[in-house]
């Protein structure tokens, strides 16, 4: 997560593998305050490739993959047409 860019923005979705009652800090955790939340959402397996402490290892061969994919701007574009936002209107073009 990149703490700087969701203080600075003026609307966030915070996505979590599991939403609790109760927070136990650990050494390394980010804890954003509340009021940086526009919205909060559990996505069990979301933090898929990245690594999630006690949820999920990292994905090493799909965090590479992503890598190569970020660098090359029309691989890039055409991931996100089809995974993110249709390029013509704004809207999704997936919902799955």
């Amino acid at each position: 997560m990149q703490e700087e860019a969701v203080l600075a923005a003026q609307r966030s979705l915070v996505t979590e593998e599991e939403i609790v009652d109760e927070l136990e800090p650990r050494p390394g955790g980010v804890v954003l305050p509340s009021w940086v939340a526009s919205t909060l959402a559990a996505v069990p397996g979301g933090a898929h490739p990245a690594y999630a402490l006690a949820y999920c290892e990292r994905d090493d061969d799909s965090c590479v993959a992503r890598d190569a994919i970020s660098r090359e701007r029309r691989r890039f574009l055409e991931l996100r047409a089809l995974f993110v936002v249709d390029d013509v209107d704004g809207a999704p073009s997936r919902t799955t």
